[in-house]
This record gives structure tokens, sequence and C-alpha cells, in this order.
């Protein structure tokens, strides 16, 4: 029973953690800004190079900040509860 709890939580948060990369890109591209690399902004738009599209944006920043903490988190609790899931400790409730 346990192991199923487990892989339909992990099955969302690695979904949840790969679709904030894509948001992070999206929002890059709605707001024409927070690129971090000149090679990212060229790509996105090529006719049009301004060096102000690299510098940080808050709309884009956030959605960064939350993707970092994403992948920290996400990764520990995946790893810290198939650890539980296969010692089969009974549960505490």
């Amino acid at each position: 029973m346990p192991r199923k709890f487990y892989l339909i939580a992990a099955s969302i948060m690695i979904v949840k953690m790969m679709s904030r990369g894509w948001i992070t890109v999206f929002r890059m591209i709605k707001v024409n800004r927070g690129f971090h690399y000149p090679e990212a902004e060229q790509r996105a738009c090529p006719s049009q190079s301004d060096p102000r599209k690299l510098l940080p944006n808050e709309y884009v920043g956030r959605s960064r900040q939350m993707h970092s903490n994403d992948v920290e988190n996400i990764l520990l609790f995946l790893a810290a509860d198939l650890l539980y899931v296969f010692t089969q400790t009974a549960a505490p409730f």
C-alpha cells in the first residue's frame, strides 16, 4: 500500500518539477527579459539584440527560484521516501 502512494506522489512531484523549467522559459519569452546567457537571448529573439534583456527580471527570477527549490527539496523527498518504502517499516499511525 505505501508503494502505491509513493508512486503517485513521486509521479506528481516529478511532473511538477519538470514543468517548472518550461514555465520559466515561457516567462522569459513572455516578458522578453531575464535571460541568463547571451546565447539564450539570441535564440529567443535573433533579430533584436539588447543587453538589457540579460538583466534580472523579478517575474522570471521568482519562477527560477521556485524551480531551484523544487530541485533541492523534491529529490531529497523522493530519496528519503524511497528508503522508507523499501525498508517496509510499520506506519506510525
